[in-house]
């Protein structure tokens, strides 16, 4: 997991930043300004790379985004951008030996990542095409063609070369280069510009350094020791349908990718230390057997089905994020299974979420969404002021200990309810709750009269609800004993520990105070549900 400072700790840090930037202007000014890119899409871009002395601007004061790119000039971009040094003897017709890109070329085919023409020449002086500069960014970075995928949306797909294709499909899986909105085209033929091409190698960059501290398995099969621990410092991905991870530390984040589409993958015996993000999978897909995960989002792309996420053995899950359909279920649990459940405002209306087994605290953000429990125990849900139009089926073989409402809801089912603490008006139960209670204000009382006249009546503070706060801090503990501080990736630094740490004492204090306002009682649950978020 990420390190993450407290809300109040990264505005301080974003101001400080923002005061210093201020200087950095006026000294950078003194070096080299452009006339020509303030509020162009690429302007960030580009600051960046003249900052950085990766490409310069012209005599005029002008950066001139939108004039074409040689291939010459393209090649010496990437040459800079990605620390290519070793040459290679090259003999093109067209690059003599004086000529200023010779030893650009030499750099560039000593990298491989381009060739010359069948007539002998490297074609320096020819502006490069959208097509050629995919190809060089998928060799590159090695990647893998995925054209039939990615190229289909294009209008223009017919016009691209069948040695460009593949290429394209990848960058634009990559998310390295796109088609134009206005008319859905990629515009394979077309040169690309300075802007295009600094905002692709950039791009392309971030890419491979990414790329350098994350482990994939993209092929079915076992990962991992039969006997003892692996332990994998970097963050690892999942791409393809058939991978089991087994007898494993990963001391990182983990991505359980697109590429598994419909079909499984699982967990034998693996600790995650940080995020886990599913995006991958089906209704009988993804299995964690005792394993130990602090921090799952469900996060699929919407189209894609919904995705079954099955606890087993000793597992446990601390957090779960919700933000696309998904079945949660324990079988042959042992161990804690799920913890915290949130069920975020991102799940689109209409959706369905399943949740079967023992959860500690189901929180719903969500609206006009369903909620389907076929059996187990939940202790506590708590259905947030935003969770409007939501229906929660109950059936018989389940239950609820405390259900809190700040939204109107539709109970259904034959289920048990404990305790409903019902705080807005308008809720329906197919089977009441055993016992259920609402805050009802204090009668005010009337004035008795005195000799000196009657004064104004007095009157009782309003009833303060502290239900949803309690159950705030509750998960902000749980969450908060799930992560442990230290240096390793993965791990809380002791700020961010603090500053969390403060904030459920904060919040503590305004639960347990007599005289706390429904005002504070409410700022302190979004506080905690902020930084939670954060985690």
């Amino acid at each position: 997991m990420r390190n993450k400072l407290s809300k109040k700790l990264i505005s301080i840090i974003v101001m400080t930043c923002l005061l210093f930037s201020s200087f950095g202007v006026a000294f950078g000014a003194a070096t080299f300004t452009v006339s020509d890119i303030q509020g162009h899409w690429a302007e960030n871009n580009i600051s960046k790379w003249i900052d950085k002395g990766l490409i310069k601007g012209y005599d005029d004061g002008s950066f001139k985004p939108e004039n074409k790119i040689t291939r010459a000039e393209f090649i010496a971009l990437v040459n800079r951008s990605f620390g290519f040094t070793e040459t290679a003897v090259i003999a093109f017709s067209d690059v003599a030996s004086d000529h200023w890109a010779h030893a650009e070329v030499e750099k560039a085919v000593k990298a491989g990542f381009i060739t010359g023409y069948e007539d002998g020449t490297i074609g320096v002086s020819k502006p490069i095409s959208r097509q050629e500069v995919a190809v060089i960014v998928s060799r590159l970075l090695k990647l893998e063609a995925k054209a039939s995928a990615s190229t289909a949306a294009f209008l223009d797909a017919s016009k691209m070369a069948s040695w460009g294709k593949d290429a394209i499909g990848e960058v634009v899986a990559s998310e390295i280069m796109n088609g134009y909105e206005a008319d859905h085209s990629f515009k394979p033929e077309a040169s690309i510009t300075r802007a295009e091409a600094v905002v692709t190698l950039d791009r392309a960059n971030t890419v491979r350094a990414n790329a350098a501290q994350t482990v994939s398995y993209n092929a079915a099969g076992n990962y991992g020791p039969i006997t003892g621990i692996e332990t994998v410092n970097k963050n690892v991905v999942v791409n393809a349908a058939g991978v089991t991870l087994q007898n494993m530390v990963i001391n990182g984040d983990l991505l359980l990718g697109e590429g598994i589409g419909n079909g499984d993958a699982f967990l034998e015996n693996v600790k995650v230390t940080g995020k886990v993000t599913v995006q991958g999978g089906g209704e009988n897909s993804i299995h964690f057997n005792n394993s130990v995960l602090v921090d799952i989002i469900i996060d699929k792309k919407a189209g894609t089905g919904i995705v079954r996420i099955v606890s087993e053995g000793t597992t446990t899950v601390a957090l779960v994020s919700i933000k696309s359909p998904a079945i949660l279920k324990e079988t042959n649990s042992t161990g804690t299974g799920f913890g915290i459940v949130n069920i975020t405002s991102s799940l689109p209306a209409g959706s369905k979420v399943t949740l079967a087994g023992s959860f500690d605290t189901v929180n719903v953000s969500s609206q006009q969404i369903q909620i389907d429990v076929p059996e187990g125990t939940i202790q506590n849900v708590n259905a947030k002021s935003t969770a409007t139009g939501m229906s929660l089926n109950l059936s018989k073989d389940a239950t609820i200990n405390s259900l809190v409402l700040d939204a109107v809801v539709k109970m259904l089912g034959k289920g048990t309810i404990v305790l409903a603490t019902i705080n807005t008006e308008g809720s329906t139960f197919e089977t009441p709750a055993i016992k259920t209670t609402q805050p009802t204000a204090t009668p005010t009382p009337t004035s008795s009269g005195s000799e000196s006249g009657s004064g104004p009546s007095p009157t009782s503070p309003p009833a303060v609800s502290k239900t949803t706060l309690t159950s705030a801090i509750v998960n902000a503990t749980t969450l908060l004993e799930a992560h442990p501080v230290g240096k390793v990736n993965g791990d809380v630094s002791q700020e961010a520990y603090d500053a969390y740490h403060t904030a459920i004492t904060a919040a503590t204090a305004i639960r347990d105070g007599a005289s706390s306002t429904q005002a504070q009682v409410d700022e302190a649950v979004t506080t905690l549900d902020e930084l939670q978020a954060m985690w």
